[in-house]
C-alpha cells in the first residue's frame, strides 16, 4: 500500500535494469471527506502463503449525505 490518491489505482511496477521485477502497489483514496471526495478504504486479506486471496473496497457516498442533509464530516 502507497500514499493516497483521490482514487483506488493498481499498478504494476515495470524496470528495465530489473525485468523479472514483481512488484504490485495499491494506492488508496484519502478518508477525510475534505473537498468533497468520497472517503474510502480496503481490506486486503492474505492466504498462508502471503498471496492476496481478496481485496475489498467500500466508499463513503459523500453526495448521497448531501442530498439528505445528514451531517457529513
Amino acid at each position: 500500500m502507497g500514499a493516497h490518491i483521490h482514487r483506488l489505482s493498481i499498478f504494476s511496477a515495470k524496470s528495465t535494469l530489473t525485468p523479472d521485477l514483481a512488484i504490485v502497489q495499491v494506492v488508496t483514496p484519502a478518508i477525510s471527506p475534505v473537498y468533497d471526495n468520497n472517503p474510502g478504504y480496503g481490506f486486503l486479506i492474505l492466504d498462508s502463503q502471503n498471496a492476496i486471496e481478496s481485496y475489498n473496497f467500500r466508499f463513503l457516498q459523500l453526495a448521497d449525505y448531501h442530498r439528505m442533509g445528514t451531517l457529513n464530516y
